[in-house]
């Protein structure tokens, strides 16, 4: 397994590594609709199909938009997310007032 950063459509992306299949995750039947539309027009346009993959349940009510208003101010999301990406966020945090 390896990690890689492309710019533009994933269907391109997974195309210059050579891959067969996108693999997604799902949370909530929510999101397995808008990714359906995704999937169906990726593999329309590219012949790249996705696998989708339900979420385990400790993580379903997970989402991006809260883990980065959780990091805004300072909260602890270091169990939400991989290591690299807390750091990350933690950096972009705005400074703590005195």
């Amino acid at each position: 397994m390896r990690v890689e950063a492309h710019t533009g459509l994933v269907v391109d992306a997974a195309r210059a590594v050579g891959a067969d299949f996108i693999v997604k995750g799902l949370r909530t039947a929510g999101d397995f609709e808008f990714e359906l539309q995704m999937a169906l027009t990726n593999e329309s346009v590219s012949g790249v199909r996705t696998v989708f993959l339900p979420t385990a349940a400790r993580y379903g009510f997970v989402s991006s938009r809260f883990i980065r208003e959780i990091a805004q101010y300072r909260g602890n999301v270091h169990h939400l997310v991989p290591e690299p990406v807390a750091r990350r966020l933690a950096s972009l945090a705005p400074p703590e007032r005195s």
